[in-house]
């Protein structure tokens, strides 16, 4: 925060789930967050700076290098972007960063999809809580041709199987 070129300080973010006891699981102590996020904020706001919070989207690390109990952070089915995304609001920061890490691989990526964390049967889930967290509809854009898209997918995307369609 003392670098006079640097505009922005991003602080903590709900990854430290992942660092700390009880390293993902439940209950996880939302309020030692705040408290840590709150701390950055008045530090970057200390030095000058713009405050930026980081959010992981949610994260299953399924090739976990650590113990059984370390890694994954349980998507909620949506629940765990949304109460970040409240956290946010209430600390107020200057900008919020969606963050995605090895996208496929950990989980960590936001839509569209199918097939993550005990999927609920709608591929724009985690679109539509970004949207409704700033005030939007989120609205899918129109399907390409089906001769366009992967045919390993095209019966899952498109509701049903055609000649030519895999999977």
């Amino acid at each position: 925060v003392k670098i006079p070129q640097l505009k922005m300080f991003l602080g903590s973010s709900n990854g430290w789930f992942l660092h700390t006891p009880p390293y993902g699981k439940k209950p996880q102590p939302w309020e030692q967050l705040e408290k840590r996020i709150r701390a950055d904020k008045a530090l970057a706001k200390k030095y000058g700076k713009a405050f930026g919070m980081l959010i992981l989207t949610r994260f299953n690390n399924h090739n976990d290098r650590g113990s059984e109990e370390r890694g994954r952070i349980d998507a909620e089915d949506g629940q765990f972007l949304l109460k970040s995304l409240q956290l946010a609001k209430r600390i107020g920061p200057d900008a919020i960063v969606l963050h995605q890490w090895n996208d496929f691989e950990e989980c960590a990526y936001i839509e569209p999809a199918w097939d993550f964390d005990g999927f609920n049967g709608d591929p724009y889930r985690y679109c539509k809580i970004v949207a409704a967290a700033v005030g939007e509809t989120f609205t899918p854009a129109p399907l390409p041709n089906r001769q366009c898209v992967d045919p390993f997918i095209r019966h899952k995307l498109y509701g049903d199987s055609q000649a030519g369609d895999m999977g």
